[in-house]
């Protein structure tokens, strides 16, 4: 009766009240790499926008990434939510979107980034909105020892070039924010990512879609100059100062 009574533009009004809270979800891989997920603690979806409040900051949640999918503590989606997915076919069919477009999603390990379109269908992935992505540089991308032709690391820096990738083809996303960080002891890849820095952000440049990209880079060293193309990426650094992207070095 739900559906024989009710047109389609009147379900979809009930469907953008159900999923209407706009949390911001942290997507988890347990141990058989399926995605379970946990509502943020920190952070408030208002509108195209996600506020993160940390301390008095608007930049970085507190949030951890949990080992094999350990869901202890950690709030997730309204049962309401998830529960009219389950209803039918053609019910899950009409709601799905919203579950996407509704919601913030922030990615607390760049391996989640880079399985996300083996794990979620294509569509699905395409209705994202808003996307945050906590990224630590396990190994440096494009970089060559000595006068060798070869890379150090090749599977870093395919997955630096596929994950951008992923990030260029996600068609609606209005709001991106990425944050790179150098988690090794004594900050080791400074040097060698000021030198290769231009490489490193070549494909960012295919990143055109969101209204608003904000990209922290890793280093307080780093250059906000660079010519970024039809990108409207905003390089920022940690120490606050932004850069709007449009210059040369």
């Amino acid at each position: 009766m739900f559906f024989a009574r009710l047109p389609l533009e009147v379900r979809r009004e009930v469907y953008g009240y159900v999923f209407g809270g706009g949390e911001t979800v942290h997507l988890t891989m347990g141990a058989k790499k399926r995605f379970g997920h946990f509502v943020c603690c920190d952070a408030e979806t208002r509108g195209d926008d996600v506020v993160v409040v940390v301390g008095g900051s608007s930049r970085e949640c507190t949030c951890k990434v949990l080992v094999g999918g350990g869901r202890e503590g950690r709030r997730r989606l309204a049962s309401e939510c998830v529960d009219i997915l389950r209803v039918c076919r053609r019910m899950y069919t009409e709601t799905i979107p919203y579950l996407y477009t509704q919601n913030a999603f922030s990615l607390l390990h760049i391996t989640h980034l880079l399985y996300l379109p083996s794990r979620l269908p294509s569509p699905r992935i395409k209705t994202i909105r808003i996307l945050r992505l906590r990224w630590g540089i396990r190994a440096l991308p494009y970089l060559r020892r000595g006068p060798s032709k070869h890379l150090a690391y090749p599977e870093d820096t395919s997955n630096w070039a596929r994950a951008w990738s992923i990030l260029a083809g996600m068609q609606s996303l209005r709001h991106l924010y990425v944050v790179l960080v150098d988690p090794s002891r004594d900050a080791m890849w400074e040097r060698s990512w000021k030198e290769l820095e231009s490489f490193l952000l070549e494909p960012v440049k295919g990143v055109v879609v969101p209204s608003r990209f904000e990209l922290m880079l890793p280093y307080a060293s780093c250059s906000t100059s660079y010519d970024m193309g039809q990108s409207p990426v905003r390089l920022m650094k940690p120490d606050g100062e932004e850069g709007e992207g449009d210059g040369e070095e």
